[in-house]
Order: structure tokens, then sequence, then C-alpha cells
């Protein structure tokens, strides 16, 4: 690509100029590829070395300590998505695009992880305090049966209170205790998976209250 992009403008404007489709066939380089490298506007040009999804070279220090911070996150029951190993990769090389990042993490780094870390992300439960979490359909029949509680004992308990001279029905929610204590917590955000420790059978993602 460097050698046809200076070709072409060594000769832009002499007699043996060639047009950008002629020039790329020359070069046997697609055409509109080849015009993102020589278009008109200099601030348009890509600049040679910059194409996107190049491989950029990834230190085996840091692919390591990649590694390795992904292994101890999920021992803390904390573990990354594949996602956040992308944007820990980021942080490493902050020069480094998504695209890039993406794509070494994808094929390098889980060949360099292999028999350490699963090479396919698994299902994580997701956790709070050690509490797990119910799903929206779970929670509304919890609260289905909270309420078929409290009509219960509305029903069973029809007298009148002496020093209010209210029924027991108005003055029930008094005297519910720890009801906003239940450890309800939504997954609205359906399965959770992240990348395991090898040789782990079961993982977890701790998430908020």
């Amino acid at each position: 690509m460097r050698e046809a992009v200076e070709a072409f403008f060594k000769n832009e404007n002499t007699p043996q100029a060639l047009s950008i489709v002629d020039h790329a066939i020359k070069f046997n380089i697609p055409r509109d590829t080849f015009y993102k490298y020589v278009h008109k506007d200099p601030k348009k040009r890509r600049k040679l070395g910059s194409a996107p999804g190049r491989n950029m070279k990834v230190s085996s220090a840091n692919c390591e300590f990649l590694i390795q911070h992904t292994i101890r996150a999920d021992r803390a029951n904390d573990g990354f998505t594949t996602g956040q190993v992308i944007t820990n990769l980021q942080r490493l090389q902050p020069d480094m695009g998504y695209k890039q990042a993406s794509n070494f993490v994808q094929r390098t780094f889980k060949k360099r992880s292999a028999g350490r870390i699963k090479q396919r992300p698994v299902k994580a439960q997701k956790t709070t305090s050690k509490r797990s979490q119910c799903t929206v359909a779970q929670q509304f029949w919890w609260f289905q049966n909270y309420n078929r509680a409290l009509a219960f004992l509305r029903e069973n308990n029809t007298g009148v209170c002496k020093k209010t001279g209210k029924q027991f029905g108005k003055l029930i929610d008094h005297f519910i205790l720890g009801a906003d204590k239940t450890c309800l917590i939504a997954d609205a955000d359906g399965d959770l998976k992240i990348l395991g420790e090898h040789g782990r059978r079961e993982h977890e993602k701790k998430v908020a209250d």
C-alpha cells in the first residue's frame, strides 16, 4: 500500500499519471480502499499504517497481566465479560482502538490463555451480598403470595382496635416487619456471561443492590 500511495502522489501531476482506478488495478488494491489513502482532501486521507483492525503488538507482559487480572477477578466473584477484558486491554495500551483490541482478545488472548481461562464465556450467577437474584416473573409471584397472605390475615382478623377504634385490616401495615428486607433483586439484563477461570465449576458475578 505504501509503495502504491507514494507512486500515485509522485506521478500525480505528470503526463504518466494514472487515474485512481487504474492505479489501484496496477497495484492490485481494491479501488475503494486505495481511494481512502489518496482522498482529494488531505484531512480525510487515511494515514499509512492506520487501517482499522490492523493488529498492534501487545507485549507478553501486558498479555500475561491481562490473563492474571481476568483469573483473579473470577476468583473474587467479579468475573469480566468479554467487553470488560477489551476495555482493560485499552487501558493497558491507550493507543489501541476498540476494533484492534477486540480482534486481539478474540484471537490472540484466547489462544495464549488456553488451559487457564475457559475459551467460551460461561454463565455466572448474579449475586450481591451473597444473595441470589430472581427474575421479574419470580418477583411477581412473590408479591402475589405476599398479597394473598395479607388478605388471609384481614379475613381472619375482623376485630376492632380498642385504642383507635379501627379495624385490623387498616392497621395491618404497621405490624408487618421485614417486608422490605426480602432481598429481591431485579434481573432485567438476563443471563450474564463472563470469561471464567479454567477448572472452576461454578461462577458468580457481583451486582449492585
